[in-house]
């Protein structure tokens, strides 16, 4: 019952973050295919097992050849990631940051997976 009442608050505030986010990466001038937020769970429900899951998911998506090749070979060859982190309040783990390369996915990448603990900042 509580979530009914916090969820459609939490959907605004998560695109407040968003959007003002967003705002100060698309002042560049370079172009991307889209732009993917991606929402985590660091709630009370998930334990330290489930956090893991979670970003190891993630950093395997992001390592996986499909995916590279979905992004590298749209009409930008790029997109925009972040990461929130949410429970009562959203957190930017990872602001918006540009993927044209391999190298810079790979970077994002390690970032998630080498984040075992939740509660921990991003490196």
């Amino acid at each position: 019952m509580r979530f009914q009442r916090v969820g459609p608050l939490f959907a605004i505030l998560l695109a407040f973050v968003v959007s003002v986010s967003l705002v100060s990466v698309l002042h560049s001038d370079d172009a991307v295919d889209t732009a993917l937020l991606v929402s985590v769970d660091v709630s009370n429900s998930v334990d330290e097992h489930r956090y893991r899951l979670q970003m190891e998911g993630i950093a395997a998506a992001l390592e996986d050849s499909v995916v590279m090749d979905a992004i590298l070979n749209g009409p930008h060859s790029a997109i925009l990631f972040s990461l929130v982190e949410w429970s009562d309040r959203p957190k930017v783990a990872i602001p918006w940051t540009k993927i044209a390369t391999k190298a810079e996915a790979n970077t994002i990448a390690r970032s998630a997976s080498s984040h075992a603990t939740k509660g921990e900042p991003l490196r």
